[in-house]
């Protein structure tokens, strides 16, 4: 017969042990709920951070990403006019350092009117030319059979001018009109064709006014030396026959009737402006005086024609240092080296 459980004692007996009471449930069950809640409350509060933290950048401009500010700003346009440094009208000169890379033929300077071609390079005939290095004066005659007068004609210009055989020439008759500005950068100079109806008369016979351009330093010299600047203004006659007047250009005071054709100049090759409301008088701005040089040469570029009756005024005129300056922004050299006078006479003018 088995035993029956003892009943005085209250409790039943597992293995020996004593069993757990309802208070351990109790308190463990408790403990439980804590750790529940507390890791609850600690998942929330981290997150609810983490979003509050993220907000905070978005609304805050300073504290924005610089890789993508930068890359906005690289792909704004305005963004590279207010940050780089200005970029300039004139310019960029090609190096005067370095051998010129110009690509574009100037117009025809004292042979015929202008004709404004942007490119010689499309002309095969017309090879490139330069006043350095390897296609400069001392290769020109070199460069095409068409120049070949540059290295082998008797009588070239530039010369150098000293005292010559005196005479009482007739003065230069000047019948000058004001002109519209047009304005060719030919890669070699600032050149200016001017309006039909304007002339000059030597010796009684007339030619037409076709244009004007400027040289620095001088292409003449006076007893040896170079003036800052000089103005050729090319005329043609008739027959075809060709005649320059050379002025000399000092630097000193300002003068004002270059200001709208000094204002206006292409700083680009081969680029040309025309403007119909400036006008330019060429009659104001010859020099006090009419005496001059005179001898038989020829183009100061190539080809370097012959057969041009040149006239170098024996008066300058008056450019500013910043003038000046602003003309050799654009060609820091343009000028021929001096030719031998060989057999030619030079003229001296001996009465105003």
């Amino acid at each position: 017969m088995a035993d029956a459980p003892d009943l005085g004692s209250g409790r039943e007996t597992y293995g020996g042990s004593s069993p757990p009471s309802r208070t351990h449930f109790i308190q463990g069950e408790f403990m439980h709920k804590i750790i529940f809640w507390v890791g609850l409350f600690l998942i929330i509060n981290n997150t609810s951070c983490a979003f509050a933290k993220l907000a905070h950048k978005k609304s805050d401009p300073k504290k924005s990403n610089p890789v993508t500010e930068n890359m906005a700003k690289a792909k704004s346009p305005e963004s590279v006019h207010d940050n780089d440094e200005p970029m300039h009208t004139i310019l960029p000169i090609p190096s005067h350092d370095e051998e010129p890379s110009h690509k574009m033929v100037s117009a025809p300077e004292h042979d015929e009117a202008p004709k404004h071609k942007k490119s010689h390079d499309s002309g095969a005939h017309k090879p490139h030319w330069s006043y350095e290095g390897k296609t400069g004066p001392a290769k020109w005659g070199h460069l095409n059979s068409e120049y070949k007068a540059c290295s082998s004609g008797r009588e070239q210009s530039p010369i150098n001018i000293t005292s010559g055989k005196l005479k009482d020439l007739q003065n230069i008759r000047f019948y000058y009109k004001p002109s519209k500005l047009n304005i060719l950068n030919n890669g070699h100079t600032i050149q200016v064709d001017y309006d039909k109806g304007s002339s000059i008369r030597i010796d009684g016979e007339r030619y037409d006014l076709l244009q004007f351009h400027f040289h620095t330093p001088s292409e003449h010299t006076i007893d040896g030396s170079l003036y800052p600047m000089e103005l050729h203004l090319v005329h043609k006659n008739k027959h075809g026959k060709l005649a320059v007047v050379g002025i000399m250009m000092v630097v000193g005071q300002h003068n004002p009737l270059f200001d709208a054709l000094w204002e206006n100049f292409p700083a680009k090759e081969g680029k040309s402006h025309e403007h119909f409301k400036e006008k330019i008088d060429l009659s104001a701005l010859l020099p006090p005086g009419e005496r001059t040089f005179r001898y038989s040469g020829s183009l100061t570029t190539p080809p370097c024609s012959e057969g041009v009756k040149w006239n170098v005024l024996l008066a300058p005129i008056s450019i500013s240092n910043a003038q000046h300056i602003a003309f050799r922004d654009l060609f820091k050299k343009n000028n021929r080296p001096v030719q031998k006078l060989g057999k030619r006479t030079l003229w001296e003018d001996t009465t105003p």
